[in-house]
């Protein structure tokens, strides 16, 4: 396998109790995309979150492997607060380099206030 990256995106960051947001996780391999296991991300209780849908692209260029896995969670706000979703990690072995790494997308603050359709 060679080098990981580590995407993820939110569509909002401020939500009233009842609302739901999406969170996408895009992990993105030079290698085997289906060796990679999913990522383990620890929700904050103030949330319901589904079970992720899961897509992957996978690319040959010229002999060289390659793709990407997209998971889309959606988030269920249950009760009012201030969250973090934390970082998505991913640690893998470049077999290029022959070395360690670890590919880190970016923790989201998320504001919840209670009931209403004004979150913003």
């Amino acid at each position: 396998m060679g080098t990981i990256s580590v995407n993820s995106w939110v569509d909002r960051t401020r939500m009233a109790v009842g609302e739901t947001m999406t969170l996408e996780v895009e992990l993105s391999v030079e290698g085997h995309v289906e060796t990679l296991p999913d990522p383990e991300i620890e929700f904050p209780d103030g949330f319901a979150v589904s079970e992720p849908e899961i897509s992957t692209d996978l690319r040959d260029r010229q002999g060289v492997l390659s793709g990407s896995r997209t998971y889309v969670y959606r988030l269920t706000a249950v009760a009012p607060g201030r969250y973090r979703i934390p970082v998505v990690e991913m640690s893998y072995f470049d077999a290029g380099s022959e070395s360690y790494g670890t590919a880190r997308g970016q923790p989201f603050s998320i504001t919840v206030v209670a009931g209403g359709r004004d979150a913003g």
